[in-house]
C-alpha cells in the first residue's frame, strides 16, 4: 500500500521540523535561513502488509473529466500567424520550397531567403509578411476578414516602418530593407482593396507603390555601398538593385546605381554572377531616357551624337554579356523554338525566364531609344507630325535587322542581332504566360510586372502607329487569370492611367510614356 504524509510543509522545514508559510516557489522561512527550498512535492512511500481479510478484487477509479486545454491570447495569436506565414511561403515560392543555390545564380528572389530568417526578429517585417500572407489568402478563399485583417495589418507595418526609420537606430536595419520588398508587393496585388473598407481609407495603389519605391532607394543610399558587400544587406541589395530601376524608368530619371561606386564596392568581397552582371549595364538604361528627353527640348547635334555613343557602349556590353550567359538565354525564346517553348519545371527554370524577360525589357528600352534619337529627334515639329511610322520596320514589324549601332553577330543566333525593338517586345509578350504556371508561384507573376507593363505599353504606342499584331491580345488575357492575373491588370491600369495626358490627342494615355520622344507640341 501506499502512505501520503499529511503534512503541507515544504520538504525541508518538515526535516528541520519547523513551522513554514507554504509560499511558493520557495517558503519564507527556508529563504530567511538561507536554506535551499525542497519543494511541496512528497516522495511516496511504499508499506509492505500482507491482506488478511476480504477477497481480491479489482479496484475501479472513476477517470477525472478533463477540461479543454486553452492557449494563452498570446500563445494563440502566435501560432495563427505561424499558420499563415507557413502557407504564404509556400504559395510564393516555386515548387513551394526555398530557392536553391543554381536558381540563385540567375534569380532576383534571394531576398525571400534572407525574410523568412529576418522575420522572427524584425517586427515591422513580421507585420509586412503577415500582411501579405493574409490578403493572399483571404483573395484566394474570398474570405472578407482575412482580407480586412491584412489591410490593418498592413497599415500596422506601414506605421511600425515609419517609427523606425525615425529611430536612428533602427532606420538602417536588413529587416526595413526586407519589408519594403513586400510592402511594394502589397501595393501592386491587394492595396485595391482598400477602396472595399473606407474605414481603412484610401491607400493608393500607385502613389502607394511609388512611395516604397523611393524609400527602398533612400535607404540603400543613406547605408551607402560600403555597408552591403556582405551578410544579408548584400543579399538584399543585389536582389533589389534591378527592381529599384522600375521607379526610375518610370520617372526616366537616371539611376543613382549607375555610378562605378555602386557598381563596384558591395562586391569587393562576394563575386558578381550573371544576374549581377545583367543589372550592371540595365542600372544605364534610365539615363539614356533621361537624356533623350533633354536632346527633345534642347537639340543639337553634339547632344544627339553624345547619346548614340552611350547607346553604342551599352550595346556593347550587353553582347559581352550574352557571350558569358550562352544557351540558358534561348530556352524560352519563342525565335528559337520549333514549337511551343518548353515549360520552366524547377526554380532554376523560372529564375532563367525572368532573367530572359530583364533582359530583353533592356534590348526594348535600348533599341527604342536609339530609333527616337535617330530617326525621330532631328526632325521638325512639323515633320514630326507627318512622319509615317510605316517607313521604318524597327517599330511596325518584328525583323531582326531594325537598327543597331554595334552591327555585332551573336553567336548563337540562326540570324543577323536582333535590333528591331518590337522583337523584344513580341519576345516578352510570348512568354509571360509562363510566370503564371501552377509552379512559378506568386514570386513568378510579381518578377514579371513591371517587363509586362512596358511591354503592354510600348505595343499600344506602336499599334497607334501603324503596327498589326496579336500580342497586345496576348498580354491582356493575362489579365482574366484569377488572383494574381487579375491583380496586375489592375494594376496596370492604374499605373498608366496616372500617366499625364498627351494634350495633343494622339493616342491614349498608355502610350504618353513611350512617346515622350516622339511627342508632338502645338507650333
Amino acid at each position: 500500500m501506499v502512505r501520503v504524509p499529511t503534512s503541507k510543509a515544504c520538504n525541508t522545514c518538515r526535516e528541520r521540523k519547523k513551522g513554514c508559510d507554504r509560499r511558493t516557489p520557495a517558503c519564507g522561512q527556508c529563504i530567511l535561513a538561507g536554506f535551499e527550498c525542497g519543494g511541496y512535492t512528497r516522495d511516496h512511500l511504499f508499506v509492505h502488509a500482507k491482506v488478511t481479510n476480504g477477497r481480491n478484487k479489482a479496484i475501479y477509479t472513476k477517470k477525472a473529466p478533463q477540461g479543454d486545454i486553452t492557449l494563452h491570447p498570446s500563445l494563440e495569436s502566435k501560432a495563427r500567424d505561424e499558420k499563415y506565414l507557413g502557407l504564404y511561403w509556400s504559395a510564393l515560392l516555386p515548387g513551394s520550397r526555398t530557392l536553391s543555390p543554381d536558381a540563385l545564380e540567375f534569380s532576383t528572389g534571394g531576398w525571400t531567403t534572407v525574410a523568412g530568417q529576418l522575420c522572427g526578429s524584425e517586427n515591422t517585417l513580421r507585420q509586412a509578411i503577415l500582411a501579405t500572407s493574409l490578403s493572399m489568402l483571404g483573395d484566394r478563399d474570398n474570405n472578407a476578414t482575412l482580407k480586412l485583417n491584412g489591410l490593418q495589418t498592413y497599415t500596422r507595418a506601414v506605421q511600425s516602418m515609419v517609427t523606425a526609420i525615425r529611430n536612428s537606430r533602427q532606420g538602417n536595419t536588413d529587416g526595413l530593407l526586407a519589408a519594403v520588398r513586400f510592402m511594394i508587393y502589397f501595393e501592386i496585388f491587394f492595396s485595391s482593396e482598400g477602396s472595399k473598407y473606407r474605414q481603412m481609407g484610401s491607400l493608393g495603389k500607385v502613389k502607394g507603390w511609388e512611395g516604397h519605391k523611393n524609400g527602398e532607394i533612400a535607404l540603400y543610399t543613406s547605408r551607402g555601398a560600403d555597408s552591403l558587400r556582405t551578410g544579408f544587406g548584400h543579399q538584399l541589395f543585389v536582389d533589389g538593385r534591378l527592381h529599384t530601376l522600375y521607379e526610375s524608368i518610370t520617372q526616366r530619371k537616371a539611376s543613382p546605381f549607375s555610378t562605378f561606386e555602386w557598381k563596384s564596392v558591395p562586391w569587393e568581397v562576394e563575386p558578381k554572377t550573371v544576374k549581377d552582371l545583367m543589372v550592371d549595364f540595365m542600372t544605364d538604361i534610365p539615363g539614356l531616357l533621361e537624356d533623350l528627353d533633354y536632346l527633345r527640348s534642347n537639340y543639337s547635334e553634339a547632344l544627339r551624337q553624345e547619346l548614340l555613343d552611350k547607346c553604342t557602349r551599352i550595346e556593347a556590353e550587353i553582347a559581352e554579356w550574352e557571350d558569358i550567359i550562352g544557351p540558358p538565354l534561348q530556352m524560352y525564346d519563342y525565335d528559337f523554338a520549333d514549337g511551343p517553348v518548353s515549360l520552366p519545371t524547377t526554380d532554376k527554370g523560372f529564375a532563367i525566364l525572368h532573367l530572359s524577360q530583364f533582359y530583353w525589357s533592356a534590348c526594348l528600352l535600348l533599341y527604342s531609344t536609339i530609333w527616337f534619337t535617330q530617326t525621330i529627334i532631328p526632325l521638325s515639329q512639323s515633320q514630326r507630325s507627318e512622319y509615317d511610322a510605316q517607313s521604318h520596320p524597327a517599330i511596325t514589324s518584328s525583323c531582326a535587322n531594325g537598327i543597331s549601332l554595334v552591327g555585332a553577330q551573336s553567336l548563337r543566333t540562326r540570324h543577323s542581332r536582333q535590333t528591331a525593338p518590337t522583337a523584344y517586345a513580341f519576345k516578352l509578350a510570348h512568354s509571360f504566360y509562363l510566370a503564371y504556371l501552377p509552379g512559378a508561384g506568386a514570386l513568378g507573376s510579381h518578377c514579371s510586372t513591371f517587363p509586362l507593363m512596358l511591354t503592354l505599353s510600348y505595343l499600344t504606342m506602336a499599334e497607334g502607329l501603324g503596327l498589326q499584331c496579336s500580342e497586345k491580345q496576348m498580354i491582356e488575357s493575362i489579365f482574366d487569370i484569377p488572383f494574381l492575373g487579375s491583380h496586375v491588370g489592375q494594376f496596370s491600369r492604374k499605373m498608366w492611367n496616372a500617366m499625364p495626358r498627351d494634350d495633343a490627342g494622339l493616342y491614349d494615355s498608355h502610350s504618353y510614356w513611350w512617346r515622350h520622344g516622339f511627342q508632338v507640341t502645338k507650333e
